[in-house]
């Protein structure tokens, strides 16, 4: 009778063993399975291919900086972010939310102010793109609006085909197309609705 109880206690105490042990293998078979998934996961993101027209190399925000040229100090940039595309095939420095430039002649002056929604700094050609709401001041209280504009920094011309409104001391222009120095000490509409010619410093 002892020998009964013994051995039906040995046999349940194996039946829980494998039980034991069965669930060990179900959890160390789910743990395994989602570390497998885990590592098909990583590698489907290591694999993905890095595009440098649309990942910048370089994103920050906040940034006031200023620009010199020949040891002078000669524009002052305003943002809330600025990403760097230095990899891209026509490198460029973006501002999507933003900028607000100052330009400075010799004496450190501001000579005109810039504010867009949005820009792009192509760095090896020395060109802006200014785009969205753009609003241009010079010193002589000219306003210059249009919807993009573009500065050539090589030639010191700023220059747009868009439709321009321009309000100065005692007239306002419109037109379409600007050619402009880049301090718009003189400037042309193309095609203008009112005076073909004239003198910023005239007015």
């Amino acid at each position: 009778m002892i020998f009964n109880m013994l051995s039906a206690e040995c046999m349940w105490h194996k039946l829980i063993a494998k039980i034991q042990n069965k669930a060990t293998l179900v959890v160390l078979l789910g743990i395994l399975g989602i570390c497998t998934a885990c590592q098909k996961e990583v590698q489907e993101v290591v694999h993905q291919k890095y595009d440098p027209e649309l990942v910048p190399t370089i994103s920050t925000d906040s940034i006031v900086m200023h620009i010199s040229d020949s040891g002078r100090v000669k524009y002052k940039v305003v943002t809330p972010l600025m990403q760097m595309f230095d990899r891209a095939k026509d490198p460029h420095w973006l501002y999507p939310k933003g900028v607000y430039l100052e330009q400075y002649d010799n004496s450190f002056k501001v000579n005109a102010t810039v504010v867009a929604d949005s820009a792009w700094n192509y760095t090896s050609r020395h060109v802006w793109r200014l785009k969205g709401k753009v609003v241009i001041k010079n010193t002589n209280g000219s306003v210059f609006k249009s919807e993009e504009f573009f500065w050539d920094q090589n030639l010191g011309k700023i220059y747009t085909d868009k439709f321009i409104t321009i309000t100065a001391p005692g007239r306002n222009l419109k037109g379409y197309g600007l050619d402009a120095t880049q301090d718009f000490s003189a400037f042309q509409i193309r095609r203008p609705v009112g005076d073909m010619l004239f003198n910023a410093k005239q007015m």
